[in-house]
């Protein structure tokens, strides 16, 4: 088949995508289109590198250079995001008040540009990495969340990842390149095969939540048509992951996987021991195996160095800064010390760590990693307290927590504008939102609708309400026959439904 066709085919495919998901009314608002844009070019490339025909030149300021191109996409896109969220001030406050560790890490990495070699352009790449969190702010904001997180995973997905397909098999100057082996690999749509294998992950988990909802409500509208087009993203997900070859990838995906189906067993909802005890399984072994035992590296086909990345590690911690509070923000990879891995590992361009702890060690020091685990630890109560009221969105954000930690063991994701760490931003920041105990939530439930309720209670004979009315109010009647089903853990009438 030629490109061409095969181009002309894929387009068409797309647009019948679109049209299988297309939703029964319109529930979401025009500001979910600059989250799209944001997480367009956090999950492919940046605007420059789409349109660049070459190949990228690295020397010693690489990492100080600041494209023009990426600087006004990117500055109009968080101007936009400020304006959408300027008018939903009310509830962008409450979320932000409900996730003070985050404010406090990111205040962190501005105070940290004060000590860094290159305060200035560290501090540009600060307010770059604003546009992460004013992405979930929008989406968390929307006044159906969890459509409009839904909405995006249909825009992104069958966008990039048919896209990828078509870069792969009829394109190879944009969906393939070579590594520092010499060796030809799949790319897709991003710039590196990792990186296609970690938005294959988080996609696919995405598409993966929204097979089961559909799965599971029978009665919905168009459910087969939903179904057919998760389907068709699932395999094109598996598919990309098998040809990308990455092993970090598809492990975390693979625990994602489990994580979300573990989560819709009420047992597990209602024994909290026993989501504590998958929890730590699913995040303890993959330690285990990079750290301790690199022997059962080789089971998913790597070698026991993780293709070097052991060595690398040595070699960033021989020229890191000061421990306690390190180079300052994105700052380890400027200047020196950058030239001095390159040299090191001459012919290799190293931009990263290979591992998301460390990073945060050698940018933000032992404070930062101190402030990350600070984020982690007030999350994780939170999304495991999310589960009873809604087990599939709590699901899908502790498959990102999940995910996140255990991919940063050989990548560095918990970066700025990296895919991994704009959906472990999502996770975390969402938890706080729909964590309330039951109770709370159905008296809300009761405030809201008293007025409506006591309309329908004139129409309705005392004779036949049981306990009366002379002995059990209004409010203490709805309470009553609201609470068992708040409580029993199977609901999912969180509040992103």
């Amino acid at each position: 088949m030629s490109p061409s066709l095969a181009t002309v085919l894929l387009y068409s495919g797309i647009i019948g995508l679109f049209l299988l998901d297309r939703p029964v009314r319109k529930r979401t608002s025009t500001g979910l289109w600059v989250a799209f844009a944001w997480l367009f070019f956090v999950l492919s490339k940046s605007p420059a590198l789409w349109l660049q025909s070459g190949t990228v030149e690295y020397n010693r300021s690489y990492n100080l250079d600041s494209n023009p191109l990426n600087l006004i996409v990117y500055s109009a896109l968080i101007v936009f995001g400020l304006i959408v969220l300027a008018a939903r001030g009310n509830r962008v406050g409450k979320c932000l008040q409900a996730n003070w560790p985050i404010l406090l890490f990111y205040s962190y990495c501005l105070i940290s540009c004060v000590w860094s070699d290159y305060t200035l352009e560290v501090s540009k790449k600060w307010v770059r990495c604003l546009g992460d969190p004013i992405t979930i702010l929008i989406i968390l904001t929307e006044i159906e969340p969890a459509t409009a997180l839904n909405r995006l995973y249909a825009r992104l997905g069958f966008v990039l990842l048919p896209l990828s397909v078509l870069f792969i098999k009829y394109y190879p100057e944009l969906g393939r390149t070579f590594n520092n082996s010499g060796d030809s690999m799949f790319r897709g749509v991003t710039d590196h095969k990792n990186t296609l294998g970690a938005v294959c992950c988080v996609l696919g988990l995405g598409f993966l939540w929204r097979f089961l909802d559909h799965c599971q409500n029978k009665g919905a509208l168009r459910r087969r048509r939903y179904l057919l087009a998760d389907s068709a993203m699932l395999a094109t997900t598996v598919w990309l992951l098998w040809i990308a070859n990455s092993a970090t990838s598809s492990v975390c995906f693979v625990t994602g996987v489990m994580t979300i189906l573990a989560c819709r067993v009420a047992m597990v909802r209602r024994r909290r021991w026993a989501l504590h005890l998958i929890v730590a399984a699913l995040v303890i072994v993959p330690i285990y195996a990079a750290y301790f035992n690199r022997d059962l590296v080789t089971s998913v086909g790597r070698n026991p160095t993780l293709t070097g990345r052991t060595d690398l590690w040595r070699q960033c911690l021989s020229i890191a800064g000061n421990p306690l509070v390190g180079t300052g923000f994105e700052s380890f990879w400027l200047g020196w010390r950058v030239q001095r891995i390159w040299d090191l590992n001459e012919g290799i361009r190293l931009n990263e760590a290979h591992n998301g702890y460390l990073e945060v060690y050698l940018q933000l020091g032992w404070c930062g990693v101190a402030l990350l685990a600070l984020v982690v630890a007030k999350s994780y109560p939170r999304i495991a307290r999310g589960l009873r009221s809604d087990f599939s969105l709590g699901g899908l954000n502790l498959a990102y927590l999940i995910a996140a930690l255990n991919f940063n063991h050989s990548e560095s994701d918990f970066r700025v504008q990296y895919c991994v760490w704009v959906f472990f931003l999502l996770a975390i920041m969402s938890a706080p939102s729909w964590a309330k105990p039951s109770g709370t939530r159905v008296q809300n439930e009761v405030r809201t609708e008293h007025k409506s309720l006591l309309l329908q209670a004139a129409t309705t004979s005392f004779d036949e309400m049981s306990p009366s009315p002379e002995r059990m109010g209004w409010e203490e009647a709805l309470l009553a026959s609201a609470r068992p089903s708040a409580e029993s853990g199977d609901g999912s009438a969180g509040w992103m439904k």
